[in-house]
């Protein structure tokens, strides 16, 4: 009798955990990673935005959809203008859940 019960708890236990794990992507907003500060300066007049997110989610840039490969990176071509420059990185997942970072570049 203790070893079913204790097959129940460990059951019960283990369901636990998977709905709490799995509940975050229901309750948050979708991992979006940018290795950049939040201000870049630079020379250029294309920048290249690059960053990390599920594969599974979608990931928009000012207002186009960026493709994302099977490990959930994306790269993004932007032509810049001289002077500042606001872009919004928004991911979005299947629960239309969003994450969004601004990225400020100062083109000279």
């Amino acid at each position: 009798m203790n070893a079913r019960r204790l097959l129940y708890v460990s059951f019960f236990l283990l369901f636990f955990f998977y709905l709490a794990f799995e509940s975050r992507v229901i309750l948050f907003g979708p991992e979006l990673s940018l290795p950049y500060a939040s201000i870049i300066t630079t020379n250029q007049r294309t920048f290249i935005l690059k960053g990390k997110t599920s594969p599974t989610n979608n990931i928009f840039i000012n207002t186009q959809e960026a493709p994302i490969d099977g490990q959930g990176n994306f790269s993004f071509p932007l032509a810049l203008h001289a002077g500042v420059n606001d872009i919004i990185i928004r991911a979005k997942n299947r629960y239309d859940k969003e994450t969004i970072k601004t990225l400020r570049v100062i083109a000279r």
